[in-house]
């Protein structure tokens, strides 16, 4: 199985204040899973996309 899911982040806290990135960011992950008798086995990995200054995007992954 492929699924996929889109997660976005609203600023809700003061920037300034420390409290929050400031703009909204995304993570687009794509994840698989495959199972073989009794085993199941899944992961994947995806982007983390933050246009706010003072950070960056970056890509991530994972599995089980």
């Amino acid at each position: 199985m492929i699924g996929t899911f889109v997660m976005f982040e609203m600023p809700a806290g003061n920037a300034a204040r420390g409290l929050g990135v400031g703009k909204t960011w995304y993570k687009l992950p794509i994840w698989v899973q495959k199972s073989s008798g009794p085993w199941t086995s899944y992961g994947g990995g995806g982007e983390t996309i933050v246009n706010a200054p003072g950070y960056r995007s970056y890509a991530f992954a994972g599995e089980i």
